[in-house]
Order: structure tokens, then C-alpha cells, then sequence
């Protein structure tokens, strides 16, 4: 069980009730499993991720989180083509 204070609040944050490894944005409660999830149902730029998971639609200050998060997912991806198209 977590404690997390934010903003002038107190957040209680239990692993059982979100499973998740990191916790992408305070703000909004986003967690890592969710900004994947955004990014495997089409999000490919920063603004269609905030608005697929509301991750940085605060104050931002996960942003740069959120673009790491993203351009490993699309490193991956290019990885992942290359390695389809060799014969």
C-alpha cells in the first residue's frame, strides 16, 4: 500500500487495485499497462496518446515519460518489421 501525495492530496494506491508496474501520470492516476494499452490500439503521436489515456492532460510534467514510453514502442516496431522483411 502506497501513499501518494500530489497536489495538496493524498492518494492511497494498493497493488491489488492497480496492477500496474509504474505509474505514468500522478495527475490522472495513469499507470504504464495503460498508456501501452493506448499505444497497441493505434496511438502514435503524444497528442493521440493523451487523448487515448488522459496521461499528461494536466500538467504535463509526465510528458517526456509519455514520448519515451512511445518511441520505444515505435523503435520496436521498426525493429520488428525489419526482422519480417529479411528473406
Amino acid at each position: 500500500m502506497y501513499l501518494i501525495h500530489h497536489g495538496g492530496s493524498t492518494l492511497l494506491w494498493r497493488e491489488a487495485d492497480y496492477p500496474v508496474r509504474m505509474i505514468v501520470c500522478l495527475c490522472r492516476g495513469v499507470g504504464e499497462s495503460a498508456v501501452n494499452a493506448a499505444i497497441t490500439e493505434g496511438a502514435s503521436t503524444l497528442d493521440e496518446l493523451v487523448a487515448a489515456c488522459t496521461a499528461g492532460s494536466d500538467c504535463g510534467a509526465c510528458r517526456i515519460s509519455l514520448l519515451e514510453i512511445l518511441a520505444a514502442w515505435i523503435q520496436k516496431r521498426q525493429v520488428d518489421s525489419d526482422e519480417v522483411a529479411v528473406p
